[in-house]
């Protein structure tokens, strides 16, 4: 691949991902695990490093401490929509919507009460949040064609 055809293609990709990637990297303070580096980088020769770095773990938010993070976070990002569910114990938790224009959105759900993160309830309010948040989002993101039950 050409010199510009990869500076073309990285100017693609952090276009439509940025908003996902900025929220990842304020994330990986507090929600990582920890990865051998030569998953991203080696030595003059080819070898691992040795050394650990932290690379973003979605499955560790959880709690309401995490629900104020992300709260904060969105407020200053209003591009991200957190809307209200319910997790596994009908304690009030939160859907993250981030998108990815052009492109699509990650959803991410924040249980407040368990650790269990893919399962989640909607009441007809929260129902009707989150058909409202993506509606809005399709209009905003012109090239989504989501259809909504």
């Amino acid at each position: 691949m050409k010199s510009k055809e990869f500076k073309d293609l990285e100017k693609s990709a952090k276009k439509i991902h940025s908003i996902w990637w900025n929220f990842c990297k304020h994330m990986t303070k507090w929600y990582y695990k920890e990865v051998d580096e030569y998953r991203y980088d080696k030595d003059e020769f080819g070898q691992p490093t040795g050394k650990k770095v932290k690379e973003f773990d979605v499955t560790q938010m959880a709690g309401y401490d995490c629900m104020c993070r992300v709260q904060k976070y969105a407020e200053k990002h209003p591009e991200i929509v957190v809307v209200g569910v319910d997790d596994e114990l009908y304690a009030g938790s939160y859907l993250v919507l981030i998108p990815h224009p052009t492109h699509g959105i990650t959803m991410i759900f924040i249980p407040q009460c368990t650790t269990i993160n893919n399962q989640w309830f909607l009441y007809p309010s929260y129902l009707k949040g989150l058909q409202t948040a993506l509606e809005e989002m399709k209009k905003k993101y012109s090239n989504f064609d989501m259809k909504l039950i």
